[in-house]
């Protein structure tokens, strides 16, 4: 899987973190390719994916 980017205004790694309860530095890496989950980057995409529908709304 691609690194993810994000508008930082609509999300930030710490909402992500705390949405998920994992650590903010192990958001960071998952998101730079530095660790490898397929599951977690999943549920990452899918948060962004609500923040924009959200906002869109």
């Amino acid at each position: 899987m691609s690194i993810i980017k994000f508008d930082k205004k609509l999300i930030n790694q710490a909402e992500v973190a705390r949405r998920l309860e994992i650590s903010k530095s192990y958001v960071s890496m998952l998101l730079k390719g530095d660790r490898k989950n397929t599951e977690m980057l999943n549920k990452i995409n899918q948060i962004v994916k609500e923040s924009l529908e959200s906002k869109a709304a």
